[in-house]
C-alpha cells in the first residue's frame, strides 16, 4: 500500500498575544507617595533562591498564571543580556535586574525561587504572598499560589547533545529502534515501544510474541501486508530483524462519516469519499527464540506502561534515530534540556493543541485514491530537537501513553492514546473551526481509546477485542487498565 501525503493549503490565520492582566493587585499607581524605594533584599528570608521546576517536571500540575502585568515593575535591560538566566541565583541578582515600581508590592510579596530556560533566555520568578510563607523551603505545593514575572532577552545558551558516537549501556526498557524498508526500497527510520505480550500457556516460558506501539505514518506501506521484516535496533545490541505485522491501525478509527470536512477542501476534492485516521499503530512482533525475546525485551512491572507504578523516563537519557549521521545508535539528550519535549516558549506552558493534523497542517492523507482525514489531537511541544526518526516514541503522560508524531526538525507532537475527559475543550475547538452545529456533532463522536473498547465511544475499533479475536481464551501478559468513562 502507498500513502502519499499532499497538503491542502485550506486556512490562514495570525498569531495572537493575549495578555491577561494580574489579579489581586489593585494598586493606584499614580498616587503612590514619594518615598524610599525599597528592595527585595530587605525584607527576604532567603538570600539564595529556590530552584524551582514547574514546567520542567512533567508530572508536576501545577501551572503558574501568566506573568505579571509589565505596568507593575520595570525590568533592567542592560543587566539581562550578558547574563543567563541561569546566572540569577540570589536575591542580589534579582535588585539587579528587576524592581517594583511601587513599593506596596514589596510589602506584600517575597521572591522565592526561579526557573530558567537558558536555550531560550527566559526566566520565571516565583513571587509569594508574605501571609502564606515562614521562610522555609516549600515540599507541597498544592495549596500554595504563586505570582511569577517572566522575563525574557537574557543570553541564550545552546547546550550541546551528548556526541552519538558515545554508547552507554542502557537498561532495556521496551523502547526500541526501528528501520522499515518502504515500497520504493528506501529505509524509514523510527521508534517504538513493546506496550504488551501474549501470556505463554506455559508460565516458564518468556514470552516470544510482543505488540509494538508507534506512529501510524511509519507504517503506511505495511498496514495491509500479511508479513513484512521489520529491524530492531537499540545502543547495546546488534541489530535484529524479525517477522511483524500490523494488527491496528488508525484508518477509519470512528463509526462516523468524515463528509463534514468537505467544505474546506479545494472544489476538485469535494466530490471525494472523506475517511478519517488517527496516527498510530500496533505491531505484532515474533521473536524465533526465548533468548532473542529476552533481549529486546522485559516483562518487569516498572516497564509496563499501564500499571500505576511506571513513571516515565522524561528525567533520564532518551535515544532515537540519529538521522543526521545515519548512525544506528541512540542518541542521547542533556536531561536539563528535557523541557524542550514539554515547554512552549509562546504560551510559557503544557498545552493541549487547540487544532488537529488536519487543521493545523491542511493536510489529508490520499492511499490509492481514498483520501483520509487526520484527527490527531495531540500534546503540542515548541523546539523540539528530535528529528523525522523520533516518530514513535511512547511514553506516559497524564497517566496514559502518548505516541511522539515529529514530521519535522522543529515541530513535534505527543499524541494521547485515548481522548475521553476533554470532550468539553474541543468541542469549542471544532465549533469554532467548522459551525456550532457541525462541532458539536463532530466532538459527540470523536473521543477514542485504542486500548479500550467503550460503548459510550463512537469508535470502531480497540485493542482489547482485536486481541480477543486473534486470541480468544489467551490473556495479555500487562493487564491494560479499564476506561471508567
Amino acid at each position: 500500500m502507498k500513502f502519499n501525503k499532499r497538503k491542502l493549503f485550506l486556512f490562514s490565520g495570525a498569531l495572537v498575544t493575549t495578555v491577561a492582566a494580574a489579579t489581586g493587585l489593585a494598586y493606584v499607581l499614580a498616587n503612590s507617595k514619594e518615598e524610599k524605594k525599597l528592595t527585595f533584599k530587605e525584607s527576604s528570608p532567603i538570600q539564595k533562591l529556590y530552584n524551582l521546576s514547574m514546567h520542567h517536571n512533567l508530572d508536576y500540575k501545577y501551572v503558574p498564571p501568566t506573568s505579571m502585568d509589565l505596568k507593575f515593575y520595570n525590568y533592567k535591560r542592560d543587566g539581562i543580556i550578558n547574563k543567563k538566566a541561569s546566572d540569577i541565583k540570589n536575591i542580589d541578582d534579582i535588585d539587579e535586574i528587576l524592581e517594583f515600581k511601587s513599593n506596596d508590592l514589596y510589602q506584600k510579596y517575597y521572591v522565592y525561587g526561579v526557573e530558567a530556560f537558558d536555550e531560550i533566555g527566559h526566566l520565571i520568578i516565583y513571587l509569594i504572598d508574605k501571609k502564606d510563607w515562614n521562610g522555609e523551603e516549600i515540599t507541597d505545593f498544592s495549596h500554595i499560589n504563586f505570582e511569577n514575572i517572566q522575563i525574557d532577552d537574557f543570553k541564550q545558551q545552546k547546550t550541546p547533545d551528548i556526541p552519538v558516537s558515545i554508547k552507554r549501556e542502557k537498561e532495556i526498557d521496551n523502547s526500541v529502534g526501528l528501520k522499515i524498508l518502504n515500497s520504493d526500497n528506501e529505509m524509514t527510520t523510527g521508534n517504538a515501544r513493546f506496550v504488551n505480550y501474549l501470556s505463554p500457556d506455559n508460565e516458564s516460558q518468556y514470552p516470544t510474541k510482543w505488540f509494538l506501539l508507534s506512529a501510524g505514518h511509519l507504517f503506511f506501506d505495511q498496514m495491509d501486508q500479511e508479513e513484512f521484516d521489520l529491524t530492531l535496533f537499540h545502543t547495546n545490541l546488534e541489530d535484529k530483524t524479525v517477522k511483524a505485522k500490523v494488527i491496528q491501525d488508525g484508518r477509519d478509527q470512528w463509526n462516523f462519516s468524515a463528509e463534514v470536512f468537505k467544505k474546506f477542501l479545494p472544489w476538485e476534492y469535494r466530490d471525494k469519499e472523506l475517511h478519517t485516521y488517527l496516527d498510530y499503530a500496533i505491531i505484532e512482533i515474533n521473536f524465533e527464540t526465548e533468548e532473542d525475546a529476552k533481549k529486546w525485551t522485559s516483562t518487569k512491572p516498572q516497564n509496563d506502561i499501564f500499571s500505576d507504578s511506571y513513571r516515565n523516563n522524561f528525567s533520564t537519557f532518551s535515544g532515537y534515530f540519529d538521522l543526521e549521521n545515519g548512525e544506528n545508535v541512540f542518541k542521547y539528550i542533556d536531561t536539563e534540556n528535557k523541557w524542550l519535549y514539554l515547554f512552549d516558549p509562546v504560551y510559557f506552558g503544557l498545552r493541549i493543541n487547540n487544532s488537529t493534523q488536519f487543521f493545523a497542517n491542511d493536510q489529508i492523507i490520499n492511499s490509492n485514491g481514498t483520501y483520509y482525514v487526520d484527527l490527531s489531537t495531540s500534546i503540542m511541544p515548541s523546539g523540539t530537537k528530535f528529528k523525522q526518526g523520533s516518530s514513535g516514541v511512547v511514553e506516559k503522560i497524564n497517566s496514559i501513553p502518548n505516541i511522539k508524531i515529529a514530521f519535522n526538525e522543529k515541530s513535534g507532537l505527543w499524541m494521547p492514546t485515548k481522548i475521553v475527559e476533554e470532550f468539553e475543550f474541543f468541542k469549542d475547538v471544532f465549533s469554532s473551526k467548522i459551525s456550532e452545529n457541525a462541532g458539536i456533532y463532530l466532538m459527540s463522536n470523536f473521543k477514542y481509546d485504542i486500548f479500550n473498547h467503550n460503548e459510550k465511544l463512537n469508535q470502531s475499533k480497540s485493542f482489547d477485542k482485536i486481541f480477543e479475536t486473534l486470541y480468544p481464551n489467551k490473556t495479555l501478559g500487562f493487564k491494560i487498565q479499564k476506561n471508567s468513562n
